[in-house]
């Protein structure tokens, strides 16, 4: 499921939090389906008379309880959203790309998403009517977006609005491998390759219990070596079931495999690996690390601290040519970093910026994360970035505050 909607007492209505609906039809309400942004809503939810109402939350384990007694709160959603307004003093000249390219770009890119996400569920249950050759095409469409514009999928790829976490990390492994390849020079054929192993990458997931797959701390030994065989799950799945090309299997059961030899499943080295392969497996290693991927969201870590873990392994686990471009593409700080500027102020990183990658286009919230949210270049002011910030202390989500970003963008490109 893409979401669960979750029933929750009134008074634990809080800021940031998405209202569906209420226990009394007919109520009128002016922040139905979107994140609430004023206390006076809440007010207004509470003076209903409502005991109770229904909010939308991505991947609650029910299995830790009735899920119509979960709590938001307590199960570590902050949701706090500002709203993000574009000043009009802002050209398109301060964006890599002008508001109506973006907006063109978001629809292939949406639209493909919904291919991809049905291909995905097909596959995982065998069904060899599985439509390879639409999903050739949106692939292809993506593909298209890359080499026409360099980098884009790096800043709007994340903008989940559908799917399951597992759709989410395959298709962000997809737009990071796509985009790293493009940039080390593969031709189109390889880069198609390389698009679908990325998006086939975890399916040996599903022989793996379900159990591991939901749990939310460290395996033990018994329970890596089981995690440790999706790889070789996955490239049996494709080939001798579902008919996937050879060159796509191939990649799938080597993308954990690494250069020195401490991957898994057969601890493959050197060059019996693929180049293709190690791209997968580079970008798979990077979501996991700031997005907790589909499993492992006990790893997450800071995008700053990812690309410090990434470089020390470069040349050793990976190529050190891909690290080096990974960390071009994606920044020294990330999208959706949140750091601390100069001025003190709190800010979440909304673009890169190649030219300058220790100055990003950033959302600034003012110190303590307190004033109106202000888009600003780095690159064109003094400020700095003094340090990365831990998510979790100022209560932003930066996930919504990209997507507010990028509605205001989206909304913008339509005047």
């Amino acid at each position: 499921m893409p979401f669960r909607i979750v029933k929750i007492p009134t008074r634990d209505v809080k800021l940031g939090m998405i209202v569906i609906k209420t226990e009394q039809p007919n109520i009128e309400f002016p922040e139905f389906g979107i994140p609430l942004t004023s206390f006076k809503n809440i007010e207004i939810l509470q003076s209903k008379k409502n005991e109770h109402v229904y909010v939308w939350k991505e991947d609650v384990d029910i299995s830790k309880g009735n899920p119509t007694e979960v709590s938001l709160i307590k199960t570590g959603y902050t949701g706090i959203s500002h709203k993000v307004e574009l000043s009009p003093t802002i050209t398109a000249d301060s964006y890599k790309y002008s508001n109506k390219i973006l907006q063109e770009v978001f629809r292939i890119i949406e639209h493909s998403k919904v291919i991809f996400i049905d291909s995905l569920t097909s596959i995982r249950k065998l069904d060899r009517k599985n439509n390879i050759p639409n999903l050739s095409k949106a692939i292809e469409n993506i593909i298209f977006i890359v080499r026409k514009y360099p980098y884009i999928m790096m800043d709007i790829h994340r903008y989940k609005t559908i799917g399951t976490v597992d759709d989410t990390h395959a298709i962000n492994v997809m737009a990071i491998s796509l985009t790293l390849a493009h940039e080390l020079k593969f031709n189109t054929t390889s880069l198609i390759t390389i698009a679908m192993a990325a998006l086939l990458h975890d399916i040996g997931n599903t022989r793996i219990p379900e159990r591991l797959l939901k749990k939310v701390n460290a395996f033990t030994d018994e329970e890596f070596t089981v995690m440790r065989k999706h790889p070789e799950w996955g490239e049996n799945i494709l080939s001798r079931h579902l008919f996937i090309p050879e060159e796509v299997t191939a990649i799938v059961g080597l993308h954990h495999e690494r250069l020195d030899g401490s991957g898994y499943p057969s601890r493959s080295h050197g060059n019996f690996i693929s180049k293709e392969a190690l791209i997968v497996g580079l970008a798979e290693d990077f979501d996991n690390m700031v997005s907790g991927g589909a499993i492992c969201s006990y790893n997450l870590i800071h995008g700053t601290d990812a690309i410090k873990k990434l470089y020390a392994n470069a040349g050793k686990k990976f190529p050190a040519a891909d690290v080096k471009m990974l960390i071009k593409i994606v920044g020294i700080y990330p999208i959706e970093s949140l750091v601390k500027l100069s001025n003190d102020s709190v800010a979440v990183v909304c673009e890169t910026n190649q030219m300058t990658p220790i100055k990003p286009r950033v959302i600034s919230y003012g110190i303590d994360a307190k004033d109106k949210a202000k888009f600003i270049d780095l690159s064109k002011t003094d400020l700095t970035i003094l340090s990365p910030i831990s998510n979790n202390i100022y209560g932003l989500e930066t996930s919504i505050v990209m997507k507010n970003y990028l509605n205001a963008r989206l909304k913008d490109s339509i005047k």
